[in-house]
């Protein structure tokens, strides 16, 4: 529910709400003045007709009058003098609201501060909100093994305890020393979330029913708006034991609506809530043996998998059962400091989902950037979704009590006046569409510039022809063209690229001043089918193939992937060295010796990943160094910057830095004479592999380290 606030003469704020949701029993203005006499004159110095001009446009849907209203107004004689205070409705509640903390594992390795924002958030808000407990989903830290992440995350749940705020809390497979082992096959003694959380830690919360044998399943009750819930944690990969466990767990408490709180259960594609193809963390059985035959399991919250999503299913008995899957952790800082709300209102029979930083607000204006949202405020991370709730469980619980009026207020409502988006600063996006196809930076440090705009005389979705006939220039005029090639074998493997596998498109970033792409066809082997690699690469000879960058370099690529799926497209290529990690020049190790020395890819989660054998291999006795971005959003054109200052390479994605960069590299190692750089694929032994389905706007690499206002997707100076 939103609220206008009205200043009317001498009465500073009088706050109303805008609307209720649908169904409610509705008041006009004039009837809530009538209600309270100063509230009449307000109106009657600032209305005609109760009506008000277009600025003050009437408002709806208020609840109905409470116990003790005046049946009539009061006469113009008993009226008082306006007072010198707000009036305020007096709010009603007939909902209660649970928070939800999604993966918490880059904040516990990278940032503690943001967890920490989110419980002192909670913490800070909890009595207002009147919250009963909180839900976290698991993955608490990124790297079980590292006691550092264990310690940040301690501090920021001490938050909520020393509040004596209820939580859940439930190991994700980051939280495991081994994430293929079913809970009952783990070792205790190697786990430390056993250590971290243990029973005695667990059962400090008012909410706590009770613990399984392995220690990573428990159960919660809490009562809110006078009817009692359940909630049933459990850890990855739950075990039939564990199954087993919750289905008695639910036996015992046969009259109580349940919430299931997991780490993997739904995942996400093309935006829709889906089954996972994988299952790694056998959500499949969850579904099956606990969720699908019990009608009070009503409710189902995972994370695991990045990205935001729920639907609707219905149970072996056609009953809804509501899945919601959230996790943030690939967003900006690892999540932003995004965190849930969710509210039940049992009046109005519809569960309310509100998403918002705890962190932003804290974090510099001048550190901010453009995509730093305050709030979530659309689907599919803020949305509402219906359930006759005592229908619902009339089945289990005939005697589930509803309030008799919905409440004229809403706990997300109010929680939303302390996020206070309305005076949160966001910078604007600096960047500006370039005014033709020259307007951009030249950088006299260029090493090689390619501009993938279609030829004269060739049309949009032409394939790109190879050898010299498709060359594609080098805009630096360093000499360092490109070529298709198109390889039917390596090594005896079958590549299946074809001809038209590769095509001109005028597609491109709306800030890059090349207006055109190509776009290609790559896939893995998959299901018997051979691997395609579609690909340009420079010419032996070419001045960049031995170029080691070691007073620094920035790479830029703009591209968009395309229909992407772990299956087929996992570590594909969007840029790769030829030369070999073995091949570099103090180089000893035997991490995947035969893969390129560098690259710019796409990860089996679909992050950008730069990774580099550098100079100085030998001395810092480093394989390689590696940065990794967020999960990049398909069929949207990505500006990708590596920018590496001479030991220090960060990563950029549409401007914004990353969360996971790398320190300590010199360089790019490169096989004595060198050895051609490659577009569209990589190589495995000296094989051909790794094509990348999706299109190229531009590739630049540049000699020095570039500020962003030297970027393609920036603009040259005005005079």
């Amino acid at each position: 529910m939103s609220y206008r606030l009205n200043r009317m003469r001498g009465f500073g704020l009088m706050r109303i709400p805008r609307s209720a949701v649908h169904g409610a029993p509705t008041l006009s203005l004039c009837s809530i003045a009538m209600k309270n006499p100063f509230c009449c004159v307000l109106l009657a110095c600032a209305l005609t007709a109760c009506g008000g001009n277009d600025d003050d446009a009437p408002v709806s849907d208020l609840p109905t009058t409470q116990p003790g209203d005046p049946a009539a107004p009061p006469s113009e004689e008993e009226t008082p003098a306006e007072p010198e205070v707000p009036v305020d409705v007096p709010k009603t509640y007939s909902s209660f609201v649970l928070p939800v903390l999604p993966d918490t594992q880059f904040y516990s390795r990278y940032n503690r501060n943001i967890f920490l924002s989110q419980t002192q958030w909670i913490a800070d808000h909890a009595t207002q909100l009147q919250v009963p407990m909180v839900l976290h989903l698991g993955d608490i830290v990124d790297q079980a093994g590292q006691n550092a992440e264990w310690v940040g995350a301690d501090a920021a749940l001490k938050v909520l305890e020393d509040a004596r705020i209820s939580y859940s809390i439930l190991p994700g497979n980051h939280d495991t020393s081994n994430w293929n082992q079913w809970d009952d096959q783990r070792t205790p003694g190697n786990e430390p979330y056993l250590t971290w959380f243990p029973r005695s830690r667990q059962a400090s919360s008012a909410t706590f029913g009770g613990m399984d044998s392995t220690g990573y399943n428990t159960w919660h009750t809490f009562t809110a708006q006078g009817q009692k819930f359940l909630v049933l944690a459990l850890g990855w990969k739950p075990s039939a034991q564990t199954r087993a466990w919750a289905n008695q767990v639910l036996a015992d408490n046969p009259t109580l609506p349940a919430i299931l709180t997991t780490h993997q259960l739904i995942t996400i594609q093309d935006g829709n809530a889906i089954d996972p193809a994988d299952d790694a963390g056998s959500g499949a059985a969850l579904w099956n043996d606990v969720i699908a035959p019990n009608p009070q399991v009503f409710l189902t919250i995972n994370g695991h998998y990045h990205g935001a999503a729920h639907r609707v299913q219905q149970n072996n008995a056609g009953l809804d059962v509501i899945q919601v899957l959230a996790d943030y952790q690939m967003d900006t800082d690892g999540g932003n400091g995004y965190l849930r709300l969710m509210e039940f209102d049992l009046a109005r029979n519809t569960i309310e989902t509100y998403t918002f930083s705890s962190w932003l607000r804290s974090k510099p204006e001048a550190e901010r950037s453009y995509i730093d949202a305050l709030e979530l405020a659309d689907a599919p991370d803020s949305f509402t979704v219906n359930m006759d709730f005592k229908a619902r469980f009339s089945g289990f619980n005939p005697d589930f009590a509803v309030p008799e009026t919905a409440g004229n207020a809403s706990f997300i409502a109010d929680a939303k006046t302390f996020v206070d988006a309305a005076n949160y600063v966001m910078p604007a996006d600096p960047r500006k569409p370039a005014a033709d196809d020259d307007d951009y930076v030249k950088v006299p440090e260029t090493s090689a510039h390619w501009r993938f705009v279609r030829p004269s005389g060739v049309a949009a979705g032409d394939p790109v022809q190879p050898d010299a006939a498709g060359e594609i220039p080098d805009a630096s005029g360093k000499g360092n063209p490109l070529q298709r090639q198109i390889v039917p074998t390596t090594n005896g493997i079958t590549n299946d690229a074809r001809l038209e596998q590769m095509v001109w498109s005028d597609s491109h970033h709306p800030f890059s001043a090349a207006k055109g792409s190509i776009c290609m066809v790559g896939t893995r082997e998959i299901n018997g089918q051979p691997r395609i690699v579609n690909f340009l690469q420079t010419l032996a000879g070419a001045p960049v193939n031995d170029e080691t960058f070691v007073s620094g370099y920035t790479v830029e690529a703009i591209v968009r992937v395309d229909d992407f799926t772990e299956a087929e497209h996992r570590w594909a290529k969007i840029l790769a060295q030829t030369s070999r990690r073995n091949q570099v020049p103090g180089w000893r190790h035997n991490s995947e010796p035969d893969s390129s020395s560098a690259i710019l890819g796409i990860s089996s989660l679909k992050e950008a990943q730069w990774e580099v054998v550098p100079t100085n291999t030998a001395d810092v006795n480093q394989a390689h160094f590696t940065n990794w971005s967020h999960e990049l959003p398909g069929g949207t054109w990505q500006h990708i910057a590596i920018v590496n200052d001479g030991l220090n390479t960060d990563m950029y994605v549409e401007g914004v830095k990353v969360l996971r960069n790398a320190s300590g590299g010199i360089g790019m190692g490169v096989r004595a004479g060198g050895a051609p750089w490659r577009v569209g694929a990589g190589t495995s032994g000296g094989t051909l592999h790794y094509g990348f389905n999706g299109c190229v706007n531009e590739i630049r690499m540049v000699a020095k380290a570039l500020p962003p206002a030297q970027w393609l997707t920036a603009r040259p100076a005005q005079p």
